[in-house]
């Protein structure tokens, strides 16, 4: 990770990621009624809020703006997030994940990725050696890294794993949850996806319950992921999103004052004689 928080976006130095946070406008509850053009065609391209909604787009932009990427898509939930990801897949594809990772989506795997046919391997990506070999040049089509990995904090170094996995055109997904783009860019160390739990850091206030995908280009596989949302209906309401927006603005802080903390009470029970490995 980053050695120190990134620059806050109400901070000069961040004017375009500033305008996104600081605009803030209504939530668009409309499911259909959008306006549309005399031949009853809908000329601003959005139709029905499961595909599209303007409330979407801010929260989307703001978050694709702090991540480095191209694009982001929210979810209803970080389940539904990486899920999509693995759900664009085909398949007979093989997929390696990290060993340590967030129990709902190794459930998920487990009950239904596999018996929809995707060749799931558990591997240790802290050991670079342990990828390297796991890899099945053409038939492995994605690595899921989750750093820091819930619940024991493993620590996975992106810029290595990436340089493996595209040294035979595997495509890299980062689930960045823990770290949020204020410490850790994953794109930046060439992940080609970024997947949060947007409930957890992103919001901050214990009252959405969101995900989101974030691109680092807008290709073919992109838009399988788009589709797959649209048709299955994982999309966040436009009060979430609004509320998730808000929430974002106070990110910087939020992580800047637990990281601090964190630190503090660590350095506090460092070498402590009643504690033990």
């Amino acid at each position: 990770m980053n050695s120190r928080p990134r620059p806050s976006p109400l901070n000069p130095s961040a004017r375009s990621i500033k305008r996104r946070a600081l605009s803030h406008p209504p939530a668009i509850p409309s499911s259909t009624i959008y306006e549309r053009s005399p031949d009853g065609s809908y000329r601003s391209g959005l139709a029905y809020t499961r595909a599209d909604n303007p409330t979407y787009d801010h929260a989307e932009r703001l978050l694709a703006a702090l991540e480095g990427g191209v694009a982001c898509m929210l979810f209803a939930s970080g389940s539904a997030a990486a899920t999509a990801v693995f759900q664009s897949l085909l398949p007979g594809d093989h997929v390696l994940v990290s060993r340590i990772l967030y129990w709902g989506i190794r459930k998920w795997l487990a009950e239904f990725a596999v018996s929809w046919g995707l060749d799931v391997e558990f591997v240790d990506t802290t050991n670079l050696a342990q990828v390297t070999a796991a890899i099945r040049p053409g038939r492995t089509r994605l690595l899921w890294v989750e750093t820091p990995a819930n619940p024991m904090w493993d620590i996975t170094d992106l810029a290595a794993v990436a340089e493996i996995a595209h040294a035979v055109d595997v495509r890299v997904a980062v689930d960045s949850t823990a770290a949020t783009p204020v410490l850790t860019r994953p794109i930046e160390f060439g992940a080609d996806l970024v997947v949060h739990s947007a409930t957890k850091y992103l919001n901050g206030h214990s009252d959405v319950l969101a995900g989101a995908v974030v691109t680092a280009r807008a290709d073919p596989f992109w838009e399988r992921i788009r589709s797959w949302r649209r048709s299955a209906g994982a999309v966040l309401g436009p009060f979430e999103a609004w509320l998730l927006q808000r929430g974002m603005r106070t990110l910087f802080v939020r992580v800047q004052r637990s990281s601090e903390s964190a630190l503090a009470i660590a350095r506090h029970f460092d070498g402590h004689t009643r504690l033990r490995e």
